[in-house]
């Protein structure tokens, strides 16, 4: 087993699956799902295009069986299935022969389907409650109250509250047992407060490294040895859609900086608080809280 960092991109996890049977349109409603707005439009109209163009080749192939300006157009056949699958139904174009009332028959049943499918799925993207949760690039290590700390923080993007916000934090170590084998493990990471009431504005997440930490005595030195990865992940209750929602990030240990402090990112101005969402990520460098615990 490889002892190698996992790697993210864009903020998710990036591996390669061998020896796996794909099968993507086996689950095709979980694809269309996590697919976004862009691509399902974009292959809806293709789609939308292709069956139509399916069926202005049936109509042709059934000869002059529509009444049309120009029988012999495959472009009227084509107007023709439009207006067949929509249901729109100008007037101008009607089936002339028993051929063309089967293929109007087997579209238009194609095209209620397809409108009833197409807006179960637009519903369901739409009403799928997604939380819109910031949470900081990079996780710092310093000195607080004169213990080690690590902590990163977390920002509410929407106005509407999450409710019994719960924040999760895990380490995954690579350990080697006594035959031998290499294992990746992870191991909850306690928490200073993992409980909010009300998560509105910004939180500030801290964990000690001191105690009985996993990373008790974690300096920018032994870190590659201590540590792969750090989880978060945040829960709680949006009030604007009463429905539990999910966010998650994920820490390398490039994105670890050692003896900084996150800049402030709520300000005081004139008596109104100001929250700097582009300053979330920001740190200044902290030298007089360096950590230099040695390990217990």
């Amino acid at each position: 087993m490889s002892t190698l960092p996992p790697q993210l991109r864009d903020g998710q996890l990036q591996f390669t699956r061998r020896g796996l049977r794909t099968a993507p349109w086996s689950d095709p409603y979980h694809l269309v799902l996590r697919s976004s707005w862009t691509g399902f439009f974009c292959v809806s109209l293709v789609v939308y295009a292709l069956t139509n163009l399916c069926f202005a080749v049936l109509y042709r192939l059934g000869g002059d069986c529509i009444n049309a300006a120009d029988p012999d157009s495959f472009l009227e056949a084509f107007s023709f299935s439009v207006q067949t699958l929509s249901t729109i139904g100008y007037g101008g174009l009607s089936p002339t022969t028993p051929w063309a009332h089967g293929v109007m028959f087997a579209e238009s049943f194609v095209g209620l389907f397809g409108v009833a499918l197409a807006s179960g799925i637009c519903f369901a993207k739409f009403a799928r409650p997604l939380a819109r949760v910031a949470f900081s690039r990079v996780a710092v290590i310093s000195r607080r109250d004169g213990r080690p700390c690590l902590s990163f923080r977390v920002a509410n993007e929407r106005n509407s509250r999450i409710v019994d916000a719960r924040v999760q934090l895990y380490v995954l170590v690579d350990e080697i047992s006594e035959e031998g084998e290499h294992m990746r493990r992870f191991y909850p990471l306690e928490l200073e407060r993992d409980r909010s009431p009300l998560f509105v504005l910004t939180w500030t997440v801290m964990h000690f490294l001191d105690g009985d930490s996993p990373l008790a005595g974690l300096t920018e030195d032994n870190a590659s040895e201590r540590m792969l990865l750090l989880v978060a992940t945040l829960t709680g209750v949006d009030e604007a859609f009463v429905h539990e929602v999910h966010a998650h990030s994920y820490y390398t240990l490039g994105s670890l900086r050692f003896d900084h402090r996150f800049s402030d990112i709520i300000l005081d101005e004139g008596g109104r608080i100001t929250i700097f969402h582009d300053r979330l990520h920001d740190t200044v460098a902290d030298p007089a809280s360096a950590v230099t615990n040695p390990l217990p």
